[in-house]
């Protein structure tokens, strides 16, 4: 299959991962509406994003060996459904109890989806290519942030509010699950298991989580996950607070760095992507480790609308630039038929990383300020650089790859 084929054929899957990530991007925006529609607390509504997260990384756990012995695309249509429903709950929720249910299956959707598109897509792009193929999942993930939480923030304030958003969500969901139906993907290959029992499945599966948690290679790529999604995340949470009350920046020229940021995270996922085929996944991440770790040491030294802004933009590059290589590379440090339980290991790593350094970071800019959250963001960065450099492939690209 030719490389426009594949993507024609997993055109819808890419929607589907669209609707994911804008599922999570739209909360923000939306959750002083949702708080007073239902006139629950701020604590009680921020528990609609514990919720979500919390059951996204354990569901992980489950959905990435699934895939692994059932194949990919059966539950990424029935993700589809799962997050069509969640909207429906959402748009038509009249209690914030069945609002909750509706962040619990969008979380199970949520997690489905990212496991098993990344997952697929490793499986059919020979490594070779492969960052090409993240880089354009990292411009989605992208356009969501930078694209649906403005626009999802513009409607909840309008007459049509934020319920609309969900009902729009529910029908493009569909919409993708039926136009996966017609499109001729690839057959995965599938766990040689002619059959499927509870126990020993449970305890394979155990099994290799436990060697992904002590063979050095696969140990290595579960803590770069952790690294680097806790300098991204650490930084970009604190961002806005510290334009807003460190560099007194008006709710304008917070728009306008947040639009530079989106801007050159998208760039930059483009070209990182096509980069790391050429000069090769570890070299991307090495190099642009190591150059946000002295861009992100410089926060310190920011003053000014002009100066804050190239700080934005030259991280958002960088960032942008990382993610294609590292996806792909994470993807082939394990066994083909062992990709989903790893990759849905790696995304509960990175939400524990998440998770805790937002916290960490939060008592660190009470105490220090955004550059001392900097500087632990560019620690990470660095960090993640330096445990690049021991990561090995599982296995060469060969010559029977889908793409070649």
């Amino acid at each position: 299959m030719s490389r426009a084929a594949l993507f024609f054929a997993f055109a819808p899957f890419f929607l589907l991962f669209f609707l994911g990530q804008s599922d999570v991007q739209i909360i923000s925006p939306i959750l002083s509406e949702i708080r007073l529609s239902f006139d629950v607390t701020v604590a009680q509504a921020g528990s609609a994003v514990s919720i979500y997260s919390l059951v996204a990384a354990l569901w992980a756990l489950v959905v990435g060996p699934l895939s692994d012995h059932w194949g990919r695309r059966i539950f990424l249509q029935a993700a589809a459904l799962v997050l069509a429903l969640s909207a429906i709950f959402a748009w038509l929720a009249d209690a914030f109890a069945v609002f909750l249910l509706s962040r619990l299956l969008a979380g199970i959707a949520g997690a489905t989806i990212s496991v098993c598109t990344v997952a697929w897509l490793a499986d059919e792009v020979a490594f070779e290519r492969r960052g090409r193929a993240m880089g354009v999942l990292g411009a989605v993930n992208v356009l969501a942030a930078v694209v649906v939480a403005p626009l999802a923030a513009f409607v909840s304030a309008t007459h049509f509010g934020w319920r609309s958003i969900y009902f729009i969500i529910s029908l493009a969901a569909v919409l993708s699950f039926v136009l996966a139906l017609k499109r001729p993907v690839p057959a995965q290959k599938r766990s040689q298991a002619a059959t499927w029992h509870f126990s020993p499945a449970l305890a394979q599966t155990l099994s290799r989580y436990a060697t992904f948690l002590t063979v050095s290679t696969p140990l290595r790529g579960l803590i770069l996950a952790l690294l680097i999604s806790s300098s991204v995340t650490s930084v970009v949470t604190y961002l806005g607070i510290w334009l807003s009350s460190g560099l007194s920046f008006s709710n304008q020229q917070i728009a306008e760095a947040f639009f530079v940021l989106g801007l050159t995270s998208l760039a930059g996922a483009v070209a990182g992507g096509w980069l790391s085929d050429r000069a090769g996944k570890k070299f991307v991440i090495i190099l642009t480790g190591s150059l946000l770790g002295i861009v992100l040491f410089s926060a310190r030294a920011v003053s000014g609308l002009q100066h804050a802004l190239f700080f934005v933009a030259a991280g958002g590059l960088l960032f942008g630039m990382r993610e294609g290589a590292y996806q792909a590379l994470v993807t082939e440090l394990v066994a083909p038929e062992q990709r989903g339980a790893y990759i849905a290991l790696k995304s509960t790593a990175a939400k524990i990383g998440i998770a805790v350094s937002v916290a960490l970071c939060g008592l660190m800019y009470g105490r220090w300020g955004f550059p001392a959250v900097a500087a632990y963001a560019a620690l990470c960065s660095l960090l993640s650089a330096v445990l690049a450099v021991g990561l090995v492939v599982f296995r060469p690209a060969t010559s029977d790859s889908p793409l070649h």
